[in-house]
């Protein structure tokens, strides 16, 4: 809900301020220009990518292809899978502090390995190769 907000406050209240800091920014000139060709794909990467939170709810707003459904679309695909995660987490936690007893969550050990080793490799260079596709698109424009 909050990322959601502030892509709205974003699009309608802040984005001729945004842009104005934004103006001569590299980064973001290749982001906008790559928008314009796919924005759903730019809206998944931007939510994938290791920018803080509050980059990628304003940074989407300010790209105008990207369309609030592309946006809670791409919020969904990366937030639900590890709301999920750190759900099973808690929930885990508060048994075993009732029982510590219990034996290995070998599921949610697995789950965890999964989405550190996403988090920690897997976004960083799916970052990578896009901004690489971004650099080559600028380059066959010019």
């Amino acid at each position: 809900l909050g990322a959601c907000i502030a892509f709205l406050l974003g699009k309608f209240l802040l984005s001729d301020w945004v842009r104005g800091k934004l103006q001569d920014n590299e980064t973001f000139d290749l982001i906008e220009q790559c928008a314009e060709a796919e924005p759903l794909r730019v809206a998944v990467f931007l939510r994938f990518s290791v920018f803080p939170e509050f980059v990628k709810n304003y940074g989407a707003s300010l790209l105008e292809p990207v369309l609030y459904w592309m946006f809670v679309l791409s919020t969904l695909m990366q937030g639900l899978p590890y709301t999920c995660l750190w759900s099973w987490l808690g929930d885990d936690t508060a048994k075993r502090l009732a029982d510590s007893s219990l034996p290995v969550n070998m599921g949610l050990r697995r789950t965890l390995v999964f989405g550190m080793t996403f988090g920690l490799i897997l976004s960083p260079t799916l970052m990578y190769f896009w901004v690489r596709d971004m650099r080559k698109l600028q380059q066959e424009k010019r």
